[in-house]
Parts: structure tokens; C-alpha cells; sequence
């Protein structure tokens, strides 16, 4: 698998854990289920993923 797959499906998989988390949270009562939190998660893990993705980059050039 190139790395341009594994991180959109690694982007997807958070996405979907995070609309997962969200749903969890509409059934509990004094949380909010809202679109924006679902936004800010993937958005967070996907800065994460890239960050990681440069490291590891960065590390195996200096090998």
C-alpha cells in the first residue's frame, strides 16, 4: 500500500470514529451531538497523521 493510500484511509477510519463518537454523544443526557465537533476531530487527527508522516520522512533521510 503507497502512503497516499494508508493515509486517506487512516483519515477515513477517524472520521468515522469520530460521527460514531458524536452519535454515542446524542444519547447522553447533557452532551450535544454536533457536526463541528465531528470537523474538528478529523481535522485534528489528520494534522496529527501528517505530522507523523513528515517525521517519518525526515528519519529515514537522515539514515
Amino acid at each position: 500500500m503507497n502512503n497516499k493510500k494508508a493515509f486517506f484511509i487512516t483519515i477515513l477510519i477517524c472520521f468515522v470514529y469520530a460521527v460514531s463518537d458524536e452519535i454515542h454523544q446524542f444519547f447522553v443526557p447533557g452532551r450535544a451531538c454536533r457536526i463541528l465537533d465531528v470537523l474538528i476531530d478529523t481535522l485534528g487527527s489528520s494534522f496529527f497523521i501528517l505530522v507523523c508522516f513528515l517525521y517519518s520522512k525526515i528519519k529515514i533521510k537522515s539514515e
